[in-house]
């Protein structure tokens, strides 16, 4: 993010928080479905072939389990889900990714995401470029999952993350002054437990409308770690905003994605320091 207007910021709204160098490494927007249980491994060449032209490069993951949001109920821990069908062994997550490796479409036989990546020192591209890829892709699958007669992709759930790794700086340097950055880890009065030497910290908060109805949840992470590159300390934050489609198809998920991504972007302002802020330019 520059610091001047660029068409992408102007493409976003205004009233939300801005900065010209946030520490932004990573964007996923997906959607979650009932499963296909049409889909073969034969077709997962085919569906790769609708993106092959910009994502040259496919391999395989675990496929993810099936996550809801229970809104009738205080969120709990995370909740693990047995493979009882033994008849038939998991198809698996598929990534494409792009030439340039800084994108990658993940596609599983109830999942799709578009994940956006720092591979370099590239500008992040903003959410209104990546909503629009997202939309476009989203509609080209559902268009050939019906022609090909393999079920039909019912949205259960949307799913929106930003991941901002925070590198040791002259704003902070040890993880015992984390409290320079996340708000909620201000540091307490003073004990005899000597330097902290780790940090991890979780926390959810539910998602409302503008009615104050109530849409999802925003899950908040914070773990303090070691770069790979560089063994640089950091601080991981990661924001995901996960809950049901505000309305059919595509477009009641992208409806979801954008109150999400919302809640997202004024909670990292909210959970963050002033002292963050300025170091990483905020623009309002």
């Amino acid at each position: 993010m520059s610091a001047k207007p660029s068409k992408n910021r102007r493409a976003e709204a205004d009233d939300l928080p801005d900065f010209a160098r946030p520490p932004i490494t990573e964007v996923v927007l997906g959607v979650q479905f009932d499963p296909l249980v049409g889909l073969s491994s034969g077709r997962l060449g085919e569906i790769w072939g609708l993106f092959r032209d910009r994502f040259p490069t496919t391999d395989d993951h675990p496929p993810l389990a099936s996550s809801f949001e229970r809104l009738e109920a205080p969120a709990q821990p995370r909740e693990f889900q047995m493979n009882l069908d033994f008849m038939r062994p998991p198809l698996p997550r598929c990534w494409f990714t792009s030439k340039s490796g800084d994108e990658v479409i993940q596609f599983q036989q109830d999942r799709f995401h578009h994940n956006w990546r720092r591979a370099g020192a590239e500008e992040y591209p903003r959410y209104p470029v990546l909503r629009q890829r997202f939309e476009s892709e989203a509609n080209d699958l559902i268009k050939f999952v019906d022609s090909v007669g393999i079920g039909a992709i019912e949205i259960n759930q949307c799913e929106v993350s930003y991941v901002n790794h925070i590198l040791a700086d002259e704003s902070w340097s040890e993880t015992s002054q984390a409290g320079r950055v996340f708000r909620l880890l201000a540091p307490s009065s003073a004990h005899d437990l000597g330097p902290q030497e780790h940090v991890r910290f979780d926390a959810s908060f539910l998602i409302v409308d503008n009615s104050k109805e109530p849409r999802g949840r925003l899950h908040v992470s914070l773990v303090s770690g070691i770069l790979r590159e560089g063994s640089k300390r950091m601080l991981s934050l990661t924001l995901t905003a996960r809950g049901a489609p505000m309305g059919r198809g595509v477009e009641g998920a992208l409806a979801f994605l954008d109150l999400g991504r919302r809640w997202i972007v004024r909670g990292f302002a909210d959970l963050t320091t002033e002292h963050m802020h300025t170091a990483w330019g905020r623009i309002r």
